[in-house]
């Protein structure tokens, strides 16, 4: 996903084909994360996290065939081990 300069990525585990509702948690940076979780990482702007933890929710995804054509996902991610968390919600229409 990008959006104004920012780049998202949110993969999930490995035995999936495509992304469906529910949580995905544990997880690290995309794309040196563990396959058997998944992996995320929202970045740009010249911003990001080297170590990143944090996890997302699919709360609704549609697709056509193998097409993604609509989703809603939160997300929280930590950089560098930090306590403070980047929160962030997408909702997204193909055009």
């Amino acid at each position: 996903i990008n959006v104004g300069g920012w780049t998202g990525n949110f993969i999930g585990m490995n035995s999936l084909s495509q992304l469906q509702p529910g949580y995905y948690g544990g997880l690290q940076r995309y794309p040196f994360n563990n396959a058997l979780k998944g992996g995320m990482d929202w970045s740009g702007n010249g911003r990001g996290c080297n170590m990143l933890t944090g996890w997302f929710v699919v709360d609704k995804v549609t697709y056509t065939l193998a097409d993604l054509t609509a989703i809603d996902l939160r997300f929280e991610q930590h950089c560098e081990g930090a306590g403070p968390a980047l929160h962030g919600a997408i909702h997204w229409v193909k055009p």
